[in-house]
């Protein structure tokens, strides 16, 4: 589940901002801290028990959001592989 990855992540790092999308069998989790891509990877592999393979972790300087707060997943399909 996308917001549950979500949720975990910003639970963890409460220092970044993050969003989560993605494709098929990809999932695309984006990060506002480059320093924490591996620890963000190995974390959620572990947490859900998937291969890191599943999971693509991007650096984004901010995440994308509309005037009320909301994340614009679509302007986030931009920045896929």
């Amino acid at each position: 589940n996308l917001d549950e990855t979500e949720r975990l992540i910003k639970h963890e790092f409460q220092n970044i901002d993050c969003a989560c999308s993605g494709i098929d069998d990809k999932m695309y989790i984006f990060v506002t801290n480059a320093a924490m891509l591996s620890d963000v990877k190995r974390f959620i592999s572990e947490k859900t028990g998937l291969n890191h393979m599943a999971f693509k972790i991007k650096y984004i300087d901010t995440v994308p959001k509309n005037e009320s707060g909301k994340t614009l997943y679509v302007i986030l399909e931009n920045f896929y592989d």
